[in-house]
């Protein structure tokens, strides 16, 4: 093969990944709404608070699906080995799935939940963090976040999954 058709099959791949990623992000922006509107038509009923946990716990696979798919543009977009220079446009996208994640946090934050991401090195907490597996690092600190956690006021919805060092 030349290098021109293998250049034309890789940005063939990259367009078909970035319309795929294009889709998915027009997918959770219209479920993220969707949601958005059923959480604020339900108001502050007291009768309504373990309604409003269920749906919040419904909800969270939502939130790790935008992060991950945040997650997966962000490398792509830092690629390096593509072998053109321009990559505006999965920058675009990953810029783009960033502020969908920041307005989802907001809108979690208005229905009083708080998304705890755990810093890495930060003190494993068994109360906040369930660790989901070991590397080597220092004894008890977090060296990877697997998944983010969701607190609403003391209680705590679901911990953060963490890898937690063991060694030094």
């Amino acid at each position: 093969m030349s290098d021109t058709s293998d250049l034309t099959e890789a940005m063939e791949a990259l367009r078909i990944e970035v319309r795929r990623q294009g889709k998915a992000a027009i997918a959770a922006q219209s479920a993220a709404e969707a949601c958005l509107d059923v959480l604020q038509d339900r108001g502050d009923e007291p009768s309504r608070a373990e309604d409003d946990l269920q749906w919040l716990q419904e909800l969270m696979p939502f939130a790790d699906a935008l992060g991950r798919v945040r997650e997966q543009a962000d490398t792509f977009a830092g690629r390096r080995a593509w072998p053109w220079s321009n990559r505006s446009a999965l920058q675009q996208l990953a810029e783009g799935l960033r502020l969908l994640e920041a307005q989802w946090t907001g809108a979690l934050t208005s229905c009083g939940v708080e998304v705890e991401r755990p810093r890495v090195g930060e003190r494993f907490d068994p109360e906040r963090h369930r660790a989901v597996g070991t590397a080597p690092g220092d004894n008890e600190r977090i060296t990877k976040v697997v998944r983010v956690g969701f607190r609403r006021g003391e209680q705590q919805l679901r911990e953060a999954d963490v890898i937690v060092g063991e060694g030094k």
